[in-house]
């Protein structure tokens, strides 16, 4: 150390990001415990199925919450750069995470609620990007028409004029 050298440490050394005591976590507000047999019932249908991927991003689930639940499993091909790879998919019911993200949100109105509420951030943010959600919960699906090709983000683009060519008169 020089001489002349300060032995306490400089302002600007002392205002550093590492030297700001650290701010504590936000605790999760927990939700209201709703008696569960209040709820409304599912628009969602029996046999609907969501792969894992899917039921982490439409729901706002983590890993850990899809814990206990029942899945099969199912082996696909993707096309990856340079060639096809195998991968193991993880099925759910729908209906199942579904309510998993109930519980968590303290019932459908809640869970409803949490998504308008992080739709309407979306829609500050990135307006031209559409905001993913479980098709029963999108503003633009009615509702009761969810299904597991429903929640799919990828649309056909032949879909529409297939549909517009078989119900146009020839």
């Amino acid at each position: 150390m020089p001489k002349g050298a300060p032995t306490t440490p400089s302002k600007r050394a002392s205002q550093s990001p590492r030297k700001l005591p650290r701010k504590s976590p936000q605790e999760h507000k927990k939700a209201e415990l709703v008696d569960e047999s209040q709820w409304r019932p599912t628009s969602i249908s029996e046999g609907a199925t969501i792969n894992r991927t899917n039921a982490l991003q439409f729901y706002r689930l983590k890993k850990e919450h899809l814990d206990g639940l029942s899945y099969r499993t199912e082996e696909k091909e993707i096309t990856i750069p340079g060639g096809l790879k195998k991968v193991q998919t993880y099925i759910y019911s729908e209906r199942t995470i579904e309510l998993r993200a109930w519980r968590l949100h303290g019932g459908p109105e809640g869970f409803a609620a949490y998504l308008q509420k992080l739709r309407t951030a979306h829609r500050l943010r990135s307006p031209e990007k559409k905001f993913k959600c479980p098709a029963a919960y999108d503003s633009f699906q009615p509702p009761g028409a969810a299904t597991s090709a429903s929640t799919s983000t990828i649309e056909s683009p032949n879909a529409a004029a297939t549909a517009s060519t078989s119900a146009s008169p020839t």
